[in-house]
């Protein structure tokens, strides 16, 4: 995929100077900065129960907001046509089990403990690359009014360690809070590979000028998401909750498809 963005790198800087046309106030060249932000309803995420660290003890909290940022290169090619690149990344937190076993055995029989657990949700950031196409509006020119764009290119999804927190609860299966330990903190270093993955997103945006040379931007977009599973990523024998395969199927459900909003800036040169 590198080599491809090489390639088109190449192929884009050298036919622009023959077919780049002039763009909004005669620009033939403008940049994208955005921030984004998605309620993850549609991966289930946001439904789910997590934890966060609050004094000594561990609270609830919900999965409401995956944000990021993103930025973005044309080209104007022609009146109603740009193409350039673009990359941009996410934040976003993967819920872990409420519980784990430990299994005990001996010559005559064996046990289970189950041991409720509060562990704080594990930090993700997706990192997006690849070309991209804008196209305006019949009546419109490229970069300024309304535009929709289209995408597609690499993804990397990378574990972010440090330090978590949690809270155990080992003599009762109520979720009283005066069943819980006080708060304390695991310092994760798995040896987790990132994983990669193909997308393809569209969307659309409406710039607002306010000088000759900048513009606001809003708008919506759509994004589809495919990972490849690591061959290392294998279901865990026991029922550890850091369970590589579980964290894989979550990453695929939380980024398999999102809409996102768009706010940015658009400079002109």
């Amino acid at each position: 995929m590198t080599k491809s963005l090489l390639i088109y790198f190449v192929i884009l800087s050298s036919t622009s100077s023959a077919l780049a046309q002039k763009g909004y106030m005669d620009h033939k060249n403008y940049f994208d900065f955005s921030a984004f932000g998605n309620v993850p309803l549609a991966s289930g995420s946001f439904n789910q129960t997590e934890f966060k660290p609050s004094g000594d003890k561990m609270i609830k909290s919900r999965d409401w907001l995956d944000y990021g940022a993103s930025f973005s290169y044309y080209r104007a090619m022609s009146k109603s046509f740009s193409m350039g690149l673009m990359s941009s990344f996410k934040h976003y937190e993967l819920s872990l089990p409420s519980n784990y076993t430990s299994i005990y055995s001996s010559q005559h029989n064996s046990s289970v403990d189950t041991t409720l657990i509060r562990f704080e949700s594990l930090r993700y950031r997706n990192y997006y690359f690849g070309p991209t196409f804008e196209f305006a509006s019949k009546n419109g020119s490229s970069g300024i009014g309304f535009t929709y764009d289209l995408s597609v290119g690499a993804s990397i999804s990378v574990f972010r360690d440090g330090a978590y927190g949690y809270s155990l609860n080992e003599f009762s299966l109520s979720d009283n809070d005066e069943n819980w330990t006080n708060l304390d903190y695991y310092e994760t270093g798995f040896d987790w590979k990132s994983i990669y993955g193909v997308f393809l997103q569209t969307g659309f945006k409406i710039r607002y000028p306010f000088s000759d040379f900048m513009s606001f931007y809003t708008g919506f977009r759509y994004t589809l998401l495919v990972n490849y599973k690591p061959k290392s990523f294998i279901d865990n024998a026991d029922k550890n909750i850091f369970n590589a395969e579980d964290v894989y199927f979550q990453i695929q459900r939380e980024n398999f498809f999102t809409t996102t909003l768009d706010f940015g800036l658009t400079f002109y040169l």
